[in-house]
C-alpha cells in the first residue's frame, strides 16, 4: 500500500531555502577554487644572470659614494644571489611588476627575500629597466631622489646587485635588462666580485607564504650585447 505524504507549506519553504543555501555554497566554493587556482599559479621564466654587469654596477655605485664622502659598500654572495632573484621577479611582463615592482609576486614586500638570511634592521632596493651600461644605470639612479638616497645611504654597508635579461617566446634575448640593488646595514669583511654570465630558469610563484627560486643553472658562454 502506498502512502501519500503531505508536506506542510512551511516545510516546503524550508526545503527551498535549504536547497538555495547549498546551491549558493557550491557556487561560492567554485568561485573561490578558481580564484585560488589563479592566485597559486606558478610560472617558469628563462633568462641570464649577468654577473659581469653586477660587478660593474657595484664599482660605479662606490664611485658615487666615495665622491659624496660615504663609505663604499661591499657585496656579499648571499645578497648578490638575492638581488639576482629579485631582478627576475621584477621582470616587466609579470603582472605584479606593473603595479609595484618592489612587491614580490606573492604580494610581499621586497625585503622578505632577506628573511632568515640577513638579520639586519635596514634594507632598501633600487630597480632599473633598460640599459646594459653600468655607468648609465647608476647615473639614472642618481638622477632620482629616492634611488639616490638609497644609493648614498651612509647607514648601509653591504649590497647585492642583480642583472637579469630574459628570453622572449622565440628563444631570443630581449634588449632590456632588469638591474637591482639590495642594500643592508649588515657589515662584512668579505668582498664578493663575481664575473661571467649564467643561464637560469626561475620559478616565479604567487602562492602566499611561498617564494620564487632558481630551479636550473647552466654555463652561458656568450654575454648579451651591450649598447
Amino acid at each position: 500500500m502506498s502512502q501519500i505524504i503531505v508536506v506542510p507549506a512551511i516545510m516546503k519553504k524550508f526545503i527551498v531555502v535549504l536547497f538555495c543555501f547549498f546551491l549558493l555554497n557550491s557556487v561560492t566554493a567554485q568561485i573561490n577554487a578558481a580564484a585560488n587556482k589563479k592566485l597559486s599559479g606558478d610560472m617558469v621564466i628563462s633568462g641570464i644572470f649577468n654577473y659581469d654587469l653586477a660587478t660593474q654596477i657595484l664599482d660605479e655605485t662606490n664611485i658615487q659614494r666615495e665622491a659624496a664622502g660615504v663609505q663604499p659598500v661591499k657585496m656579499t654572495k648571499l645578497l648578490c644571489e638575492r638581488a639576482m632573484l629579485r631582478a627576475a621577479e621584477a621582470q616587466p611582463s609579470l603582472p605584479h611588476a606593473n603595479d609595484n615592482p618592489h612587491n614580490r609576486p606573492n604580494g610581499q614586500m621586497f625585503y622578505t627575500i632577506l628573511d632568515k638570511v640577513e638579520r639586519c634592521s635596514r634594507q632598501s632596493e633600487n630597480i632599473h629597466y633598460g640599459s646594459f651600461d653600468a655607468q648609465r644605470i647608476v647615473t639614472n639612479w642618481m638622477s632620482s631622489e629616492g634611488h639616490r638616497r638609497n644609493l648614498l645611504d651612509s647607514l648601509v654597508f653591504t649590497i647585492g646587485v642583480g642583472a637579469f635579461v630574459w628570453f622572449d617566446d622565440d628563444g631570443e634575448l630581449v634588449d632590456v635588462i632588469v638591474s637591482t640593488q639590495l642594500f643592508s646595514d649588515c657589515q662584512t669583511n668579505l668582498d664578493y666580485r663575481p664575473s661571467g654570465v649564467e643561464k637560469v630558469q626561475v620559478k616565479i610563484t604567487s602562492k602566499p607564504n611561498t617564494k620564487s627560486k632558481v630551479i636550473k643553472r647552466e654555463e652561458y658562454k656568450v654575454a648579451p650585447d651591450t649598447d
